[in-house]
């Protein structure tokens, strides 16, 4: 199922879909054709890329579930990066504000720490706002909140407290990020001013998504 996913999601434009069987082919398909006429090589992989993760990771958030395991928390925050939908909207931010990251840049140290921070407040946030509903009302076990209470053997305000202070350091470090290191970044890539422009609108994205 996951791997019959790739082919509605060609690299080359001129390649046909498949006829979707499902709702989540069905999905993909309209999604695909819809925004990645407009976007590069280079952005079409990386976001084929978040979308096979977001796909393909959550197979370990059902594997815990029928396991009745509850992650630790490192492992939850380095698998909820892939397994949350944060990374994929990033992408889209690209797309939707047309402000595709230059490609010499994409891949760097800093841009990911960028997008790992944007992700992990994203989640950290949505496990604080949903706690009561996805794990007292539902039984979910993916929640920070809930894995802290079980690692650390601390009680629910305790760990609401320890979450909290993580969606903070984690925006403190995109800000210290985004003021610090990326234009030594672009001056190091020698980027030219509209892709400095470009550099700087898609940052604007994040923080605006944010809000």
């Amino acid at each position: 199922y996951l791997v019959r996913l790739r082919d509605f999601m060609p690299m080359e434009l001129t390649r046909p879909l498949p006829e979707p069987n499902n709702p989540v082919e069905r999905g993909l398909a309209d999604l695909w054709e819809r925004t990645v006429p407009s976007m590069t090589i280079d952005w079409r992989t990386r976001f084929a890329e978040s979308t096979e993760n977001l796909l393909n990771e959550s197979l370990w958030e059902l594997g815990n579930i029928h396991e009745g395991r509850i992650a630790n928390p490192i492992e939850y925050i380095e698998m909820r990066r892939k397994v949350g939908g944060a990374p994929w909207s990033a992408d889209l931010v690209e797309h939707s504000a047309n402000v595709e990251v230059p490609a010499p840049i994409a891949d760097s140290r800093p841009m990911r720490v960028l997008q790992d921070t944007f992700s992990d407040g994203v989640h950290l946030r949505n496990d604080l706002f949903s706690y009561q509903r996805e794990v007292e009302a539902e039984g979910e076990i993916a929640n920070c909140m809930l894995v802290l209470e079980k690692f650390l053997g601390c009680d629910t305000q305790q760990a609401a407290e320890l979450t909290n202070d993580l969606v903070t350091s984690r925006l403190q470090q995109f800000e210290n990020t985004a003021v610090n290191e990326l234009g030594p970044l672009c001056s190091e890539k020698s980027m030219d001013p509209p892709q400095r422009l470009t550099a700087l609108d898609y940052l604007k994205g994040l923080q605006d998504w944010q809000c």
